[in-house]
């Protein structure tokens, strides 16, 4: 029964970044609590995001998400292509955009956006540190602020 539940939750054609159809699942197994549904995927998200951060923190791909980034993809558009939670993958771009300074403070620019502001503003004590060429900040804001509290 268990390989029943994770082959209808987590089979061929599941993504990472959807949410499955429980109650269909619940309907079709029901000797199965809704809890016992949700603890099964969570731990196959929690497998999978592994794995797939793995591959997505490699270099040469963090260099090719940034380009596309440049190009104009949204983080959201970049997340669904990948398979990779949109957050996730914006704590892993973030550095690689901005350059390593920002790696200890992704988390919290991916939770309170408007802070990455603060990174490159004149505080008047020190020289700001500028933006390296081809990011814009303000449309790097307004794509954590829009694109990742949406529901995913």
């Amino acid at each position: 029964e268990y390989r029943e539940v994770c082959a209808r939750l987590c089979g061929e054609g599941s993504r990472l970044v959807d949410r499955p159809d429980f109650e269909s699942v619940l309907a079709e197994v029901p000797s199965v609590s809704y809890d016992t549904l949700v603890s099964i995927h969570s731990q196959d998200c929690v497998s999978r995001l592994r794995q797939a951060h793995g591959v997505h923190r490699r270099p040469g791909r963090l260099e090719a998400y940034c380009e596309r980034w440049r190009r104009g993809e949204s983080l959201v558009d970049l997340s669904e292509a990948l398979d990779f939670p949109p957050c996730s993958l914006a704590r892993l771009v973030l550095p690689a955009l901005l350059g390593p300074s920002v790696q200890s403070r992704a988390a919290k620019c991916v939770s309170d956006p408007a802070s990455l502001l603060s990174l490159f503003a004149d505080d008047g004590a020190r020289e700001p540190p500028v933006p390296p060429a081809g990011v814009d900040l303000a449309r790097l804001v307004s794509d954590l602020q829009g694109g990742l509290g949406g529901g995913h």
